[in-house]
């Protein structure tokens, strides 16, 4: 403060630069908190898609052999997107998921040759 002079503006103010700098840490450390949820709950989507996804691909094989229907191959970006959905894990840093919050079709598929 014995630097300054004697009516330093708002922006010269140290004092004024700290609460600034108070204020901005506290609004970093509460986007940080609301980016980790948004972050959670984009996981869990995305787990709940996949879950269900699959649960959709599953009965629609399974009612295609239950009517006897030619199951026709799949083209190759079927093929890929099963490999994706079959692997599970997406790529990147995410923490392994927790039981997903959406529910899973509990339609109990029709097995082969019954």
């Amino acid at each position: 403060m014995k630097n300054l002079p004697d009516n330093p503006s708002a922006e010269e103010n140290p004092v004024t630069l700290l609460e600034k700098l108070s204020v901005v840490k506290s609004r970093y450390k509460m986007l940080c908190a609301q980016l980790e949820e948004i972050s959670k709950e984009q996981r869990e989507s995305m787990s709940c898609i996949h879950a269900t996804l699959e649960n959709t691909m599953k009965m629609v094989q399974a009612l295609q052999r239950h009517a006897d229907l030619e199951l026709s191959p799949l083209s190759e970006e079927e093929q890929s997107a099963e490999q994706q959905l079959a692997c599970k894990t997406v790529k990147g840093t995410d923490p392994p998921m927790e039981e997903p919050l959406c529910s899973v079709s509990t339609v109990p598929i029709p097995e082969e040759g019954k």
